[in-house]
């Protein structure tokens, strides 16, 4: 009886095995190559009279900053989507724009801890992380649009329409738990 169940079960295996190679074949007998997946380049958007801060960032037209659309970026749409505002590529620190405001990210702290912005203007945000460690940087309550991830030792900009009400904005490294605020007035 033990000789049928161990047969049984041999057999089991190799036909198990035969029809598992016959409908998922080894990728080197599909007769094509393994296929890399790129993510998509960020669209570019051309607006006559659009000034572009810095590669990747939403344009700024008219003292207003644009989404992918072409319509007024939302601090509120989900993050890194086309509504929200455009974060840039990494870059190297004398690559970033002259203007704005400079955050200094590390796991201890976020150097200024606040920053001033005017209600409903454009705000340029340079954050670099500056140690080696991965940093998201994200902002309190209505404004999931406004999330920065990056690595250790990069750079990027994220250029938003500030709050038009006035108050204080809370953000923290939802990794570290490091937190600053945006002041609006």
């Amino acid at each position: 009886m033990w000789k049928k169940i161990i047969v049984y079960c041999l057999v089991s295996f190799v036909l198990g095995f035969a029809v598992a190679t016959w409908v998922f074949p080894p990728a080197s007998q599909k007769g094509s190559q393994p296929v890399d997946i790129v993510a998509p380049e960020p669209v570019t958007i051309d607006i006559e009279g659009a000034t572009v801060v810095a590669p990747g960032t939403s344009p700024i037209k008219d003292g207003i900053v644009l989404n992918s659309f072409n319509q007024p970026a939302k601090n509120d749409a989900p993050e890194y989507s086309a509504e929200a505002p455009q974060l840039s590529k990494t870059m190297p620190a004398d690559k970033l724009p002259k203007d704005g405001i400079q955050l200094n990210v590390s796991r201890q702290e976020i150097v200024p801890p606040e920053f001033t912005v005017k209600a409903g203007q454009p705000v340029i945000l340079k954050v670099s992380a500056v140690d080696q460690w991965t940093h998201i940087l994200v902002f309190d309550g209505n404004l999931s649009g406004l999330t920065i991830g990056l690595n250790g030792g990069e750079n990027k900009v994220l250029v938003f329409n500030a709050p038009e009400k006035a108050g204080e904005y809370p953000f923290h490294d939802d990794i570290f738990g490091v937190a600053g605020k945006m002041i609006v007035q």
